[in-house]
């Protein structure tokens, strides 16, 4: 995996250094959450609860052609039940990759393949997957030393994910 250079989410979960692209121009972060609602199955304010929306928005955005978000905004109307194998496809796959363990995994059928990229620490400590069964990144905050040797909390919504 390689670390990416840049600086990092704000607290507000907007990038401070990254340029607007194209692709930001033509999708908007309120676009990029209700596409990540579709993919990830959580709530709009969920997603927003882990600061990490601006960065990710900005990550896809800089990463993937334009016109690929935005095919896979327009078939996220359907709920994304029907994608067929292919580029649009393994963008939605990435996507879930990023919000639930913090890492861009490079989609299979790029030009130029990369290792996947953890975002940062902080990706890694809001990842999906911990709040999926009610449980935190370990070493990365709350619930501290011998937490585990409680039952994890109830998750929000108690719905299977």
């Amino acid at each position: 995996m390689t670390l990416p250079d840049t600086e990092g989410p704000s607290p507000t979960g907007t990038t401070e250094v990254e340029q607007s692209t194209e692709a930001e121009q033509l999708i908007d972060v309120e676009q990029f959450i209700e596409l990540s609602v579709t993919l990830t199955g959580f709530n709009a304010a969920e997603l927003m609860g882990t600061a990490m929306a601006g960065v990710y928005h900005a990550w896809v955005c800089q990463q993937v052609d334009p016109g690929l978000c935005t095919e896979l905004i327009g078939a996220s109307a359907d709920g994304c039940a029907e994608l067929d194998e292919g580029p649009v496809r393994e963008l939605a796959r990435s996507i879930c990759h990023l919000w639930y363990l913090g890492v861009w995994p490079c989609p299979d059928g790029q030009e130029h393949p990369t290792a996947p990229t953890v975002i940062s620490g902080r990706a890694y400590a809001q990842g999906l997957v911990w709040r999926s069964f009610g449980g935190h990144a370990p070493g990365a905050g709350t619930p501290g030393y011998g937490s585990w040797a409680e039952p994890p909390a109830e998750t929000s919504g108690g719905e299977e994910r």
